[in-house]
């Protein structure tokens, strides 16, 4: 009885017009906009309580369908259920395009990171990376565009050479290291913890049934992209393929709010 008040409260909320979400946090008593105490902040998954909710949203959802298509045209009906089953395919499509966009601009960020310990590019922009900065030079021992810090304190022009100043480029290099890891390490402890570690084995546990609130989310998302750029630039040994899985999963995870069927 319980169950069946339920599943009408969540018929009733879909038929109102409401989200498939606000329906069943108001059915279930939970709420999606309510921030969980760290007590809170982990449950499991009852795999039949949840496939039974499901299978009631779907006939709630085709009742209302239904219903608002006795209004439409028979294009309109037709076009209206191909969008609805189409928004798996599309979702699809909108995880891998923002996680390969993702992707390449960590990589561009990252490598700039990684170079600005050793100086910059004083034309072209301070945004290159001695890769880019030097892209017109035969060689990188022939690229003047590209400045030590050894050679901007000292007045020198650039040579593309790390001959001068050796002592100087040195105190640079770990200063902008400690830096950079100091920075990371700030960023992930105060604002997301979740963006901590490699990711694989806590969205193993997620994938087994275990519901862990915030570390999909797109806070998680964004210090983990900054933090890794800023990792790898620091030098600390860190490897970017088991946090692109997480980073995907936080994306795949966000891009799904976006769309009723999910």
């Amino acid at each position: 009885e319980k169950f069946g008040t339920m599943a009408d409260s969540e018929s009733a909320g879909l038929l109102k017009g409401r989200s498939v979400r606000d329906a069943r946090d108001q059915a279930y008593g939970t709420s999606a906009r309510s921030k969980p105490t760290p007590a809170s902040a982990f449950e499991t998954v009852d795999w039949e309580f949840g496939a039974e909710r499901d299978r009631l949203l779907r006939e709630a959802m085709m009742k209302s369908r239904q219903m608002r298509h006795r209004s439409r045209s028979k294009w309109r009906r037709i076009l209206a259920e191909m969008l609805n089953a189409g928004q798996g395919w599309f979702v699809f499509l909108v995880v891998g395009f923002f996680t390969g966009l993702l992707a390449g601009m960590i990589q561009v960020a990252r490598e700039w990171a990684f170079d600005i310990k050793f100086g910059y590019c004083s034309e072209g922009g301070f945004w290159n990376s001695r890769k880019e900065c030097c892209r017109i030079s035969k060689d990188e021992d022939s690229c003047w565009q590209w400045r030590t810090w050894a050679e901007t304190l000292q007045g020198i022009p650039g040579s593309g050479k790390r001959d001068n100043g050796y002592g100087l480029d040195y105190v640079f290099y770990m200063c902008w290291a400690t830096l950079l890891g100091v920075w990371a390490a700030w960023l992930v402890r105060t604002f997301a913890p979740f963006a901590s570690g490699s990711g694989i084995p806590e969205i193993k546990t997620i994938l087994g049934g275990f519901v862990m609130k915030g570390y999909l989310g797109g806070r998680t998302l964004v210090i983990k992209s900054v933090a890794l750029v800023l990792a790898i630039a620091s030098g600390m040994s860190v490897g970017l393929e088991a946090a692109y899985v997480h980073i995907a999963c936080c994306v795949a995870n966000v891009s799904a709010r976006m769309f009723s069927k999910y």
